[in-house]
């Protein structure tokens, strides 16, 4: 009688060990290290610790891993084996696309990222060769009887890719400013919003990354949009300090440059503690509030602005473990997924805070510019008798790229930026409407501006257009009988201290000269500090200093003095690049 002789029966011991090894790699790599590596890496910029993100996902990813390999284990081997497979190649092609696929990735700073035909179909085509490489060795292995080398191998990189990785968060994990933390548990509430003085009023609109050449566009597409700006004087031009988002607002409110020299809440600290910008409003009487994110702001000066408040960032009860589990899931897919799939993936910092943490009491709401126009409308300028004088700073989205504000403040997702320009200040006007109502125009300092213009990229790193932006001002004692006035002054961010200063009736000599006592045709040297953001995983790259001397909307009166600085600390990653090899 033959006998039949049955497949090798294979434990459940052996089939969890191999599924462990592989569920852990490509779980952990796509739950756990990839959007660490973003969070880490942008600390600055998410509103949730470190430790506490590092808990949820860690702890997440340990489940599912052990969860999906107990359960693919109760399968045959030769069901087993192909999903052992395909989750290695999954796993291999995410981390080759974080680590090595994404050169041509963009920052998401809201422009829109528009990959080539060639970069696709070449990304697409390295996947499909990965996973036919590794099916293709199974089954060339398999009729050589030799299937078993496949996968040692395979989980030995498994384990391997888990190792190297881990080295790598740690890295980052151990290097994180402590700071920053204590910087995240500070934030401006909603409080006096839309209140003001019956006195004085100081009030500051900084239309993020609104640039000059924008607003002349934009006056060319909608003639009418100064109509509503009588007693104003609009300064064309005018230059910022800094080309990005950080560091214009702490030095807008400090005057203290930023070199990058140091690190992020070092360098936001030391500005405030040095300065007494802030500290000389308060020494005036002045309600001060500001509605920006708490992170731009030094601890020394905190306790002078009145909408700030205290809360624990660092506690597990602050998150949406959920929510923030999604949004992780989100940063990684973005990272780690090919182009041809990257746009449904994009994502924010915002958009990843807001789901991720858990409602703070009257947290301020910010960058919502259709949403501030509709409350201007809706519950207008109230006057609050209990305020000598008030100085507010409203930071908005502005004509960044990804602006919703139609021209005429409704919600237009995907609105150009020169309609947003005239959506920003159809939103001002609105504003100005409502203090005309509640009787404090008049007696009010109203300045527009913006906190840097265009700042876009560049793979040279040089400067490839002109870079002034908005600015607008109404000094008090004037009122809208006054006709619109142009100033072709060579004005700058330099001059809003003492503009500030005077405007609450402070002695602004300290401070230099107000925006008001420079000459018209006066020559002046403006400095600009430009750097370049390759993308979100590169980081800045290294400063350079500009002079500006005539119009700031002709490129050519743009000239390097030759002093660089490496970007040796950044809200973001530090940048591989440096200018200091290439200064011959």
């Amino acid at each position: 009688m033959l006998s039949i002789i049955k497949p090798k029966k294979v434990s459940y011991g052996k089939k969890l060990f191999s599924a462990l090894a592989v569920f852990v790699f490509t779980v952990f790599t796509i739950f756990f290290f990839s959007p660490l590596e973003i969070f880490l890496g942008n600390i600055i910029e998410f509103k949730f610790s470190a430790t506490t993100a590092t808990i949820i996902l860690s702890v997440f990813s340990f489940g599912v891993a052990v969860a999906l390999s107990c359960v693919v284990s109760l399968l045959p081997a030769k069901v087993l084996r192909p999903i052992n497979l395909f989750v290695f190649a999954l796993g291999v092609c995410t981390y080759l696309q974080s680590i090595l696929l994404n050169g041509s990735m963009g920052s998401l700073t809201g422009d829109e990222h528009i990959y080539s035909s060639k970069l696709i179909l070449s990304n697409i085509a390295v996947w499909i060769f990965v996973f036919a490489l590794i099916f293709t060795l199974w089954i060339m292995l398999q009729k050589a009887k030799k299937s078993k080398l496949l996968f040692t191998g395979m989980r030995f990189i498994s384990i391997a890719l888990v190792a190297m990785q881990l080295v790598g968060f740690l890295s980052l994990y151990l290097n994180i400013d402590k700071n920053v933390n204590d910087m995240k548990n500070n934030y401006f509430t909603d409080a006096g919003k839309l209140e003001v003085s019956e006195n004085e009023n100081t009030i500051c609109f900084i239309i993020d990354t609104c640039d000059g050449a924008l607003v002349e566009q934009a006056l060319e597409d909608y003639p009418d949009m100064f109509d509503g700006f009588n007693g104003f004087t609009y300064f064309p031009n005018m230059t910022t300090t800094h080309s990005r988002t950080y560091p214009s607002i702490p030095y807008l409110l400090s005057g203290e440059i930023c070199y990058f020299d140091k690190p992020y809440t070092q360098y936001v600290n030391e500005a405030f503690e040095k300065s007494s910008f802030i500290e000389d409003m308060d020494k005036l009487g002045t309600d001060i509030r500001v509605y920006t994110e708490a992170q731009y702001i030094g601890e020394s000066v905190l306790d002078n602005i009145d909408n700030h408040l205290s809360y624990d960032s660092s506690s597990l009860s602050s998150m949406n473990f959920l929510s923030f589990v999604k949004q992780a899931a989100n940063v990684s897919a973005y990272r780690g997924m090919p182009y041809l799939f990257k746009k449904n993936f994009e994502y924010t910092s915002a958009s990843v805070n807001d789901a991720s943490m858990k409602a703070l009491p009257n947290k301020a709401v910010l960058f919502d510019d259709v949403g501030f126009c509709s409350d201007i409308k809706q519950k207008g300028i109230k006057v609050n008798k209990t305020f000598n004088k008030t100085f507010r700073m409203y930071h908005m989205f502005g004509t960044h790229p990804g602006a919703s504000i139609s021209a005429d403040g409704q919600s237009k997702p995907g609105v150009s930026q020169i309609e947003a320009t005239r959506g920003c200040l159809f939103l001002i006007e609105q504003y100005i409407t409502q203090m005309k109502k509640s009787g404090t125009f008049d007696n009010s300092t109203i300045i527009i501006t913006a906190d840097h213009g265009f700042s876009s990229a560049s793979q040279d790193l040089n400067l490839h257009n002109a870079t002034s932006c908005i600015m607008m001002v109404k000094p008090a004692g004037t009122n809208d009988g006054e006709t619109m006035k142009t100033s072709l002054a060579p004005v700058c961010h330099e001059d809003l201290f003492a503009t500030i200063i005077e405007s609450l009736g402070g002695d602004h000599s300290k401070y230099g000269r107000t925006i008001w006592e420079i000459g018209e045709n006066e020559e002046r040297e403006r400095k600009y500090y430009h750097t370049t953001l390759f993308n979100d995983l590169d980081g800045e790259v290294a400063l350079r200093e500009y002079s500006i001397t005539g119009d700031a909307r002709d490129l050519e009166n743009y000239h390097l003095t030759g002093k660089y600085w490496d970007v040796n600390y950044s809200e973001r990653a530090v940048s591989k690049h440096r200018l200091n090899q290439d200064k011959e």
